[in-house]
């Protein structure tokens, strides 16, 4: 959200001058801005001016000849940037006619307006513009005045996340060969403490944590994609902007007609679950007593339960994307039951905290999703295995079918009573409800889903499944985020902290990070992977606090308390500007931000020798993923290390610093604010 000032966008894109236009209706809060833009593309010449409420009409920009950027090249403008930056404002066109850049420049320095993007200017223009009291931005080419303030450091800001999360942006189709050349695969998850979460800084969950070992055993950095609403996951896949979906994902035949599943590496049941209070049916002959299916072969003593015909006349509240949704239309036709859509931004989690609140009578959850939350303490009880129920009826259905008989109705309410045990909750959350057995696995499938045509992922993924199901990683993960108190309780957390909460300092890191133009999303990132956010971290070379600074460093920067929160904060983020600042403007943004982070972990000089590796070996020493990062692993080997000006240097420790930074920074900037 930009805090900074209310601003007019005018995006022109052919020679034309502008009228001003009428005031806008629904304004928000104090902000009175309007992002005006031309879709006619078929010109070049593109030019833009943000400025304040009440400022000068302004004008697009034909060919440049001449002063102030004699070298200027012009070209499609794309606007994308521009409509992020005020991503609120209104948007309607406007009248247009010619003007120059100038004239720009002019009304830029008089104060009448606030930014002008002005794409692409040679090193001549941009030395022009600093003498003349600008700051200039090379991508994409924004134009500020350098006294504007808050508007300059959220300008900053802005550009640097715009340029480190491009490639969250894009829409890319292809099989495991193109994610093993891009270095990336991109997980499709939900923000769910069973799938995925962030807890104090930290990515947890079950999935996600598959997820993370597909990745590694791929070779390639993991990037988290959770679209807003889960009835979203399956249009993210097939648009490209994933590349495989984590999420507890039910196979469903509805499902299978859109995405290939891998093979289930999970099986649960579908359990109907209401409050504790609910766990006993008020009305008397809805209730069986019978013998429970027992683990092992032994057989449980008799329970009493709920039975499906004791749920006539209930209501239940689902998703209607959801798996659950499709079973209890399938019940429906056996007895009378009543479905309540859920918003599709409303999660399973939540759904089951309005049971326990009251707020809602009954809901379905996967045995796993139950199990994590009644671990966590949430006051929930299963009512009703509707898996096994809906097995039980079509089975009956069937049978009759084959004896050309009527369904007997009176059947629908002698179903199954077995109800589901949660397996290792700890003794002291254990609800006030009789404990039965379950199978010990579901019927229902969790898998992975691809796009059709992603054969050879679905394949390794399969092998992957294959090997590591019921493997020590797979069972310590799985006894973490279902029967472990603490880790249970750390996801769920984290679930609810993603309202933008990264960290106990936050303000303190964006406060900093603004003064010194980062995004400070990124900062938080680098202080996660520095010191997990503990002030008092010292490591075993001497460095200390959040940003892990060595005591000489410290003093260069003014910095008296490395373990003062605050001091720290603003000698790492000054300290990454100094290291930012060494690598030419020439240089992507991105790119230059990369060698950055490499440059905190390893020692600029190393960086520099890596660059000047990747050169002679042919690769690109202005890019950091497979390029840069391929020379700083050659920089551990002798051969490669005694012709270094800096000698020798563990490659692989910067490699996976900024690999872990940009991972988690994607995950923080879709989960907190700028």
């Amino acid at each position: 959200m930009i805090r900074a000032v209310a601003l007019l966008i005018a995006v022109l894109l052919c020679g034309a001058c502008v009228q001003e236009p009428a005031s806008p209706k629904g304004k928000s809060g104090d902000v009175d801005a309007v992002a005006v833009i031309d879709n006619n593309l078929s010109e070049p010449s593109p030019i833009v001016a943000i400025r304040r409420r009440g400022g000068l009409r302004v004008s697009s920009l034909p060919p440049l000849q001449g002063p102030p950027v004699p070298e200027h090249t012009v070209g499609r403008y794309d606007e994308d940037p521009v409509v992020a930056f005020c991503a609120n404002l209104r948007v309607f066109p406007i009248r247009k006619t010619a003007a120059s850049v100038q004239d720009l420049v002019g009304q830029l320095k008089l104060g009448k307006i606030d930014i002008a993007v002005i794409g692409w200017a040679s090193t001549a223009a941009v030395a022009a513009f600093v003498a003349d009291g600008f700051s200039y931005f090379s991508s994409p080419g924004w134009l500020l005045r350098a006294d504007s303030g808050e508007l300059l450091t959220t300008a900053k800001s802005f550009i640097a996340a715009r340029a480190m999360t491009t490639h969250t942006r894009e829409l890319v189709l292809g099989d495991l060969d193109e994610i093993r050349k891009r270095g990336e695969i991109r997980v499709i998850t939900r923000n769910t403490g069973v799938s995925y979460a962030i807890h104090r800084g930290k990515q947890v969950g079950f999935d996600y944590e598959l997820a993370l070992m597909l990745a590694r055993e791929l070779g390639v950095r993991l990037q988290v994609v959770v679209p807003r609403k889960s009835g979203e996951m399956i249009d993210w896949l097939l648009a490209g902007k994933g590349d495989f979906i984590a999420a507890s994902f039910t196979a469903t035949p509805e499902r299978q007609e859109q995405v290939a599943f891998s093979r289930p590496y999970l099986y649960v049941d579908e359990m109907l679950v209401g409050s504790v209070a609910t766990t006993t049916p008020s009305i008397e002959d809805a209730v069986s007593t019978s013998q429970t299916p027992a683990v092992g072969g032994e057989q449980a003593p008799p329970q009493q339960g709920w039975t499906l015909g004791a749920l006539s006349g209930q209501t239940v509240v689902v998703r209607a994307s959801s798996s659950y949704y499709r079973t209890l239309l399938k019940l429906a036709q056996y007895i009378d039951l009543r479905i309540e859509l859920a918003d599709e931004e409303t999660e399973t989690e939540e759904l089951l905290a309005m049971v326990a609140s009251g707020e809602i009578s009954f809901t379905v959850a996967d045995s796993h999703i139950l199990q994590a939350e009644r671990t966590y303490g949430v006051q929930v009880a299963p009512i009703l295995n509707l898996t096994m129920e809906l097995e039980q009826q079509e089975s009956l259905a069937q049978e009759q079918s084959e004896l050309n008989e009527p369904v007997d109705e009176s059947a629908a309410g002698g179903g199954s009573d077995v109800l589901f045990d949660v397996d290792g909750a700890p003794k002291d959350q254990q609800l006030d409800v009789k404990p039965v057995v379950v199978r010990e696995q579901g019927d229902k499938h969790i898998v992975f889903a691809v796009r059709p045509q992603s054969k050879a992922l679905l394949a390794y993924i399969d092998d992957f499944v294959r090997r590591r199901y019921r493997g020590t990683h797979y069972n310590l993960a799985r006894r973490r985020y279902f029967t472990n108190a603490r880790s249970v309780r750390a996801a769920h957390d984290g679930r609810l902290a993603a309202l933008g909460v990264l960290s106990p300092y936050d303000a303190l890191i964006r406060r900093h990070s603004e003064r010194f133009g980062f995004d400070w999303r990124l900062m938080a990132a680098l202080a996660y992977q520095e010191s997990r956010f503990e002030p008092s971290a010292r490591s075993w070379a001497g460095a200390v606090g959040l940003f892990q600074l060595m005591p000489a460093t410290a003093r260069d920067l003014g910095v008296s308390d490395a373990a003062d929160p605050g001091q720290a904060a603003r000698g790492g983020i000054q300290y990454m500007r100094q290291l930012l600042d060494y690598f030419d403007e020439s240089i992507a943004l991105r790119q230059r931000i990369r060698f950055a982070l490499a440059s905190y972990n390893a020692g600029l000089g190393h960086v520099l020798d890596a660059r000047r590796l990747a050169r002679e070996l042919g690769l690109d020493p202005n890019r950091w993923f497979g390029n840069v990062e391929k020379a700083m692993l050659l920089l551990a080997r002798p051969s490669y290390a005694a012709k270094a000006r800096h000698g020798y240097c563990r490659g692989s420790e910067p490699v996976d610093y900024v690999s872990r930074i940009q991972a988690r920074y994607d995950a923080y900037s879709k989960l907190a604010e700028l």
